[in-house]
């Protein structure tokens, strides 16, 4: 799962290592961690984000479908499992083409998000070679349990979704967006 903060923070746990992230930082998640979400509001700001998972169907096609050749052979992976992405231009370009549908409380039609998706994924290749093991290890189960706390608990189940944007808005609004959204792999 891919998590960019927009406004305010998000603390992050996962298996005795913890990550604040501030506005404009985006971390990386790996799969099958169990992590505990806490948002706060910074600066007078309220917390608005905005993750991006990627399926194991969506991760699949990627993988068919990319040049085998630009792949490293034997890529390592991680010594942690969450990892801080440094700034770079390829992240920016996603944090910044995102940045309207969450002003504009808009989510980008389903063709638009998987273009995102395939820019994220790009990105983080770009990024660091070892996100290779981390995206494309179709050993494992594909689960990912989530914990979010706030003024509200968020079922797990809300964020099986390959986006999920959270601000200052209802919590009504927020699962009605979500809602909006149909992506495949999602169960």
């Amino acid at each position: 799962i891919l998590i960019f903060v927009f406004a305010g923070e998000l603390q992050v746990y996962c298996e005795k290592q913890e990550i604040t992230v501030t506005k404009g930082e985006c971390i990386f998640i790996r799969k099958h961690m169990d992590i505990e979400l806490i948002r706060k509001s910074s600066n007078g700001e309220a917390f608005s984000s905005i993750f991006m998972g990627f399926t194991k169907s969506f991760l699949l096609d990627f993988h068919h479908h990319i040049n085998k050749n630009n792949l490293p052979e034997n890529p390592a992976g991680f010594d942690r499992n969450m990892i801080r992405i440094p700034h770079n231009p390829y992240m920016q370009s996603i944090y910044v083409s995102l940045l309207p549908y969450l002003q504009w409380d808009n989510i980008p039609m389903k063709q638009i998000m998987e273009l995102k998706l395939m820019e994220a994924v790009f990105s983080l290749l770009l990024t660091d070679q070892r996100f290779y093991s981390y995206l494309f290890d179709f050993g494992k189960s594909s689960a990912m349990n989530l914990n979010i706390w706030n003024d509200e608990r968020y079922n797990n189940d809300q964020l099986c979704e390959a986006i999920c944007c959270s601000s200052d808005k209802s919590l009504q609004a927020c699962e009605t967006n979500i809602s909006r959204i149909n992506f495949p792999g999602c169960q």
